[in-house]
């Protein structure tokens, strides 16, 4: 059965946090409210005193569902709060795979840092959410060298709180990344090559088809 959230809220106005109907509808999972206050017109991208928007009280609540709606009905996925976490950011850490594979499906950035150095990978990791963790790595998030303020990388973290088996298929994950990337330097170097070559052969055509031009005798005046 679809929730509705009863409160005193009325449309475009907040409680004391910034917080709308709108956002704490996504929050509790109040479907039927949420699709109320977004056909009544509530700003979709409004956000709360710390810069968090209604997809960020979804991922908060753990509701895929209002999140789901959101994101069809545009609302920003990449915005920052005050403490530079996005969407992602908060959906790594909150151990929400199905919100994160639909922000993944949005072309999301996926190694922003916030103000602790922690990335959506980094969070997850620290959540020991396995599954999340190898499609942040799959669409490109770096296991490697992005490291928090206590100076951890995700590999790191995953290490000290997933279990073994996660673990494993973490790692492999990020193998796989690790060669994916090396083959794309290599193709890069060759295709650079290969136009170095192309342009030097140009160059070689073109000088052999220039015709040397004659010398030619100029009388002066007086001689």
């Amino acid at each position: 059965m679809k929730k509705s959230l009863k409160t005193a809220f009325v449309t475009d106005k907040c409680d004391s946090n910034g917080t709308t109907l709108l956002m704490e509808s996504a929050r509790q999972g109040a479907y039927e409210q949420l699709l109320q206050c977004l056909d009544e017109g509530y700003d979709i991208n409004a956000v709360d005193r710390a810069g968090n928007n209604a997809l960020m009280y979804a991922i908060e609540g753990r509701q895929p569902e209002m999140a789901a709606l959101l994101l069809n009905r545009g609302i920003d996925a990449e915005q920052k709060n005050a403490s530079g976490s996005t969407p992602l950011l908060e959906a790594g850490g909150a151990k929400t795979p199905e919100i994160v594979q639909r922000l993944l499906q949005k072309k999301v950035a996926v190694d922003v840092q916030n103000e602790h150095g922690n990335t959506a990978l980094i969070m997850a990791c620290a959540a020991g959410d396995g599954w999340a963790a190898c499609k942040l790595v799959e669409a490109g998030a770096d296991a490697d060298n992005l490291r928090n303020a206590q100076g951890a990388n995700a590999l790191m973290l995953a290490r000290r709180v997933m279990i073994p088996k996660d673990v494993a298929l973490f790692e492999a994950c990020v193998e796989r990344r690790r060669e994916k990337l090396r083959q794309e330097a290599v193709a890069a170097a060759e295709q650079a090559q290969r136009e170095k070559e192309q342009v030097i052969r140009e160059a070689t055509v073109l000088q052999r088809d220039v015709v040397p031009l004659k010398p030619v005798a100029f009388r002066r005046k007086g001689f």
